[in-house]
């Protein structure tokens, strides 16, 4: 019984600090935010490409020097070719295209990314993209 108890309410906290990262709600930029390491990922669908923001803990300056980011893009056809693509870095951002403008034949996004020389888990973004 506590070992069902501890569990329960483990699973809980951890719901809840997943959605206190911003999983929930747009990031500043209005994108979807993810908290890979000891900082946030916002990703901002952009025309035909993503812009990458990786923030402080506080959703704050946004920086490239010392970091990067990188996007792949896994197929929903199994047949098909998984992309990996090196974002172009910008003062505050990355920005990578989508490739042939085709979002569609996507099941999900992946960003590799390192904030001030810190790498951080993948960033796991489920298509088609929505707030959870």
């Amino acid at each position: 019984m506590k070992k069902l108890f501890v569990t329960f309410f483990g699973t809980l906290i951890l719901a809840t600090s997943a959605y206190s990262m911003g999983g929930d709600k747009p990031g500043p930029n209005g994108g979807y935010i993810t908290m890979p390491s000891a900082y946030h990922v916002e990703l901002v669908p952009k025309d035909s490409a993503f812009l990458i923001y990786l923030h402080d803990i506080n959703f704050k300056n946004a920086i490239t020097s010392n970091s990067s980011a990188s996007i792949i893009f896994i197929p929903k056809n199994q047949k098909s070719v998984t992309i990996k693509m090196k974002c172009i870095a910008d003062k505050q951002f990355f920005s990578c295209k989508i490739p042939n403008d085709k979002i569609d034949n996507y099941k999900e996004i992946q960003v590799e990314s390192k904030r001030k020389n810190i790498f951080g888990k993948n960033s796991i973004y489920k298509l088609p993209l929505k707030f959870e």
